[in-house]
């Protein structure tokens, strides 16, 4: 197979591939990391032979399907002198061929090998666009950044949420590149992210036509966590000076809805605490904000989106006094947990629901 690329020039007819004998009445064959020529031939174009035999239709896109094609013979005067029927059948991560031998030499089929070109180290970036329904809103997209190269190839990104590789999308051109873009989706998770609190990364791979081999991925991109991260997750407070904060900080915005002259409205996005009474129902699991109104005491504390960038401490007290009946843990590290969940966030369910870390005050004498 390493003979029969596009490129390859062969003058020497002793040297020429004849597939009218290596295939016998027609054989399998799998090409690794390889696939049978999609587009016509150039006349210096020759694959090894005089007269290429390429694939006028692309191959089957669903695993384990099995389909016919034409395969075109170049000829002296048209690029599809004569057809020859062939199989293909798609496999996890490559294509088998039945190839039915030519009647004549000196005339072989052609495989495009994959890119060698590998694209550098992606970075992941954030931005909003605009999404339209009964209010207009802001979305929050990421988008794969990288360096193209300056041969015309197709790019195709690759979306990890939380190590997973999720997301692949379409393999488009460079003018093309925001339908890669990483949006979100509220049912299929194979398509955009359903809810923000995750770890996002992306890589890139090169292909020379849509549908073609790909060549090797780029390294991943580093890890981009979008959501809100708990700055102090352990807070020492004195008995006799029961003062302390938290700090919590985005990493990213929320989207707002869009007012009538076209301005964004200053929303803000509610986080929710919770203070389980009895340090025997503290769980490490919060279901939702309405089930902790009966566990403990809330409150809670808002973030508009002109400040999302700023960090936000909030101050905490232990209150020893009887009408707030608080029992002191009675575990190994004696510390409350205090629980923290987004608010219902309208036109936003992405922002929605999301549990935070929590947040362990030890009291001490």
């Amino acid at each position: 197979m390493e003979q029969r690329f596009k490129e390859n020039h062969i003058h020497d007819r002793s040297l020429m591939l004849c597939d009218r004998y290596s295939l016998g009445n027609g054989r399998w064959v799998r090409a690794d990391a390889q696939d049978l020529l999609q587009t016509e031939p150039t006349p210096d174009q020759w694959c090894g032979t005089r007269y290429p035999i390429w694939m006028k239709e692309p191959p089957p896109e669903t695993g384990s399907e099995e389909v016919e094609r034409d395969a075109c013979v170049v000829g002296l005067q048209d690029s599809c002198a004569e057809t020859l029927p062939i199989k293909i059948k798609k496999c996890n991560d490559y294509n088998v061929y039945y190839l039915t031998p030519p009647a004549s030499c000196y005339k072989a089929y052609c495989f495009r090998t994959p890119p060698t070109d590998v694209v550098e180290r992606p970075v992941v970036r954030l931005k909003f666009v605009r999404v339209e329904g009964k209010t207009a809103m802001q979305e929050l997209q990421f988008a794969c950044s990288f360096t193209a190269k300056e041969f015309d190839y197709y790019y195709q990104v690759t979306w990890y949420i939380d190590d997973e590789p999720l997301v692949m999308k379409d393999a488009v051109q460079n003018e093309f590149i925001r339908n890669t873009d990483l949006g979100y989706d509220d049912k299929d998770k194979t398509k955009g992210y359903l809810k923000l609190g995750i770890n996002i990364k992306c890589s890139v791979r090169l292909k020379e036509v849509p549908d073609g081999v790909p060549g090797p991925f780029s390294e991943i991109s580093k890890n981009f966590f979008a959501g809100i991260q708990v700055m102090s997750t352990r807070v020492n407070i004195k008995r006799d000076k029961p003062e302390g904060h938290i700090e919590v900080k985005l990493t990213v915005p929320f989207g707002c809805p869009f007012m009538p002259d076209g301005s964004v409205e200053n929303c803000g996005l509610d986080i929710e605490m919770n203070v389980p009474r009895d340090p025997e129902k503290c769980s490490s699991i919060i279901k939702s904000a309405k089930t902790l109104i009966s566990q403990g005491k809330n409150c809670g504390f808002r973030i508009f989106q002109t400040d999302w960038d700023k960090k936000v401490t909030l101050p905490i007290a232990f209150i020893d006094m009887p009408e707030y009946d608080l029992v002191l843990p009675d575990s190994p590290d004696g510390a409350f947990r205090i629980g923290m969940i987004t608010g219902q966030k309208e036109g936003s369910p992405e922002w929605s629901g999301i549990e935070l870390q929590d947040v362990y005050v030890h009291v001490f004498t």
